[in-house]
């Protein structure tokens, strides 16, 4: 199937405290870049000096690309106007899968999975420079990490400023987006120069045989931040521990939560670590609980956990109707609507934010992000400050999930979101959030809009549409998965289609202006 990248102009947003006004969109020339493998993955790698880069995953068969392992990687450059700078082709060491790119102002970090001399599952990297140029070979730094059937391997993130967190022999969870970690998972930490600084199983610094799973976090101290869950003594009761590890000293403290609940999120600010839970519901009966519990850093003693009411607002009545529940007496296994906390995130202000998606489960297949997205804004104490719904209607994820992910991102301290919907919705203003459009017709993807909303500090709600993409000469629909914005509203928007057997690319930037 041929697949043709054509480029995208500048489309510019201009909005004044979060009025919505017209989108202005102009269309640039065609590359005539030609994609001839099996369908490609591709990743926005994002904007430096006005420049932007992408990174486009070959495959040569469906058994490679489902085993992540990438033939050849394709760099991409372009410049403001989306002339194409240069392409470079980068092939990983035979058999090996490339994994993740971190991007800095002069150069990029290619991390691939291999195999050493010895047939043992390895981590290489790799530094790329901004011209394409490889600036060093790859250099193999784990190689000690047998994987387990079932677990997968490497998950990487920088913290701390310029070390790198990498565990492998992990659990990943797509109901919660979590990374679970056993007490046979190994942890190590690497330095900028990608020397081994700590390197431990999990279970040799929590100490404890009855742990169930541990999610693991980078503390912006440089230590690492366990969460730990063990069984209760109750049905559907869990008893969590947050654990802190200085993996110099080898100091290990932990503290008991209040919160009984499996899924837990967490984030920090300057003070505390925070913790958050939206409470699991059995029954239709059950009210719509969230529980939050913050630890101080310096003395490491929690206060008691408290429970955010979302029963008496609009947001929170939507939740306790619309959730659907199983019914066990039944042979037939009907697609739910389920509630789950995504994220939470500390803002500068001090008070955090909560997401709660929407999503659609049918027997075991989880499909997220498929309905309305719930915004709650507390501050440090856990006290209800607003809720927002975000209503929206994207059944595309039933054939393609990643085009009903929500791209959030914040400028000036407002938070601001794209996502596919039905023009049905613009209608909704976030007042009510009963109001649900009709969902979006899978077979018709033009039929699509682009739509943002705004949500500012206050709570303040405006929205809008970035017009005329969909009607292109091609179907064309966003996916905000492979899309990027930064803190200045400067971003790469990717779109894709259907044109009969075609299946074009138009990749583009996109910059919210605000005056």
């Amino acid at each position: 199937m041929r697949k043709t990248l054509l480029i995208l102009s500048l489309l510019l947003i201009g909005f004044t405290e979060l009025s919505a006004q017209k989108t202005k969109v102009s269309w640039g020339t065609k590359a005539g870049l030609t994609i001839t493998d099996a369908a490609p993955e591709f990743e926005i790698l994002g904007t430096i000096n006005g420049n932007y880069y992408t990174l486009i995953k070959h495959f040569s068969n469906s058994q490679n690309k489902t085993s992540k392992i990438c033939t050849r990687l394709t760099l991409l450059k372009f410049d403001g106007s989306h002339n194409l700078m240069f392409t470079k082709d980068i092939i990983p060491e035979s058999g090996s899968g490339f994994l993740k790119a971190f991007t800095y102002q002069d150069h990029f970090q290619f991390f691939y999975q291999g195999l050493d001399e010895k047939k043992k599952i390895a981590l290489y990297t790799q530094e790329i420079g901004l011209e394409g140029n490889e600036l060093s070979v790859p250099q193999l730094i784990d190689s000690e990490s047998p994987t387990k059937p079932g677990f997968e391997t490497y998950n990487i993130e920088l913290f701390d400023n310029d070390k790198y967190l990498v565990s492998y022999n992990f659990q990943y969870e797509q109901k919660t987006e979590s990374i679970l970690l056993n007490s046979k998972s190994i942890v190590i930490v690497f330095s900028s120069l990608y020397q081994k600084i700590f390197e431990s199983e999990i279970g040799a610094v929590t100490k404890d045989s009855k742990i169930l799973f541990s999610q693991l976090f980078g503390a912006d101290n440089g230590n690492l931040v366990f969460l730990n869950t063990s069984p209760g003594k109750a049905k559907n009761e869990f008893k969590n521990q947050i654990a802190e590890y200085n993996y110099e000293t080898k100091e290990y403290r932990k503290i008991d939560l209040g919160i009984t609940e499996k899924n837990l999120k967490f984030c920090q600010n300057e003070n505390q670590f925070i913790l958050i839970s939206l409470a699991s519901r059995e029954e239709v009966e059950a009210s719509v609980k969230l529980f939050f519990q913050n630890v101080d850093r310096e003395s490491f003693k929690t206060d008691n956990a408290i429970e955010i009411g979302l029963d008496n607002n609009n947001e929170g009545s939507y939740l306790a109707s619309t959730e659907e529940f199983s019914d066990s007496k039944s042979k037939e296994i009907k697609p739910l609507k389920k509630f789950y906390l995504s994220n939470i995130q500390a803002k500068k202000n001090g008070n955090i934010i909560l997401r709660i998606n929407e999503s659609t489960i049918n027997g075991t297949k989880h499909i997220s992000n498929t309905g309305n997205v719930l915004f709650v804004n507390v501050d440090v104490y856990g006290k209800y400050v607003w809720s927002k719904m975000i209503q929206r209607q994207n059944q595309f994820a039933e054939t393609n999930p990643d085009f009903a992910s929500v791209l959030s991102f914040e400028i000036g301290g407002n938070m601001y979101f794209l996502f596919n919907d039905v023009i049905e919705n613009q209608k909704a203003d976030g007042t009510n959030p009963s109001f649900i459009a009709k969902s979006m017709n899978v077979q018709k993807p033009q039929t699509a809009i682009v739509s943002w909303v705004g949500i500012s500090s206050t709570g303040k709600f405006s929205k809008g549409v970035i017009e005329d993409i969909s009607n292109l000469e091609r179907s064309l629909y966003f996916n905000p998965e492979l899309s990027k914005i930064d803190s200045n509203g400067v971003g790469v928007l990717l779109l894709m289609g259907i044109d009969k057997t075609k299946l074009g690319y138009k990749l583009g930037t996109i910059k919210f202006s605000i005056d």
